[in-house]
């Protein structure tokens, strides 16, 4: 029989495939909703995040040589399994950076255009944008001509709807 001090931390290595397969799934879902690339927003790509998805099994494991309460137990596996999956969304995120066709994908957030409200411009450097769902997603551009590519990409296609 299993006991619980072993059940939890097998319970977190199993959800890690299972992070993987979410995270790709989506990754290919929001291609095909956005659309073709239209300009390349690419972040440096940060070597942390593959160390956190090194290190995170390695916190599991934990639990198997040291004995620790179940609720203590359960925030290591916990963060553990989060921490892998936050690095794993950022480091295919990362790649896919950029101004979509009906879309913007920047620092991990995917912004759908015909899913906006509207969109403010606090500074010429600054877009935050309203969603429909009443989420607000601040987006601070290096120029302010990417940003003004930017909002004039999602009021075409917003005006097109």
């Amino acid at each position: 029989m299993i006991s619980v001090a072993t059940a939890i931390p097998v319970v977190a290595y199993v959800l890690l495939p299972f992070c993987v397969l979410q995270i790709a799934w989506s990754v290919r879902a929001d291609k095909r909703r956005l659309g073709e690339r239209v300009e390349c927003f690419l972040r440096p790509y940060r070597l942390q995040f593959f160390g956190v998805m090194l290190v995170t099994p390695i916190l599991i494991g934990l639990n198997f040589f040291r004995e620790f309460d179940a609720y203590v137990r359960i925030a290591i596996c916990g963060v553990g399994v989060l921490g892998f999956y936050i690095a794993f969304h950022d480091m295919l995120y990362a790649r896919m950076g950029g101004l979509y066709e009906n879309g913007l994908i920047w620092h991990g957030s995917r912004i759908l255009f015909d899913e906006l409200d509207f969109i403010e411009r606090p500074d010429p450097y600054t877009l935050v944008f309203q969603l429909r769902d009443r989420t607000r997603l601040t987006s601070v551009f290096g120029d302010s001509a990417a940003a003004d590519r930017v909002a004039s990409r999602a009021e075409r296609v917003k005006a097109s709807e």
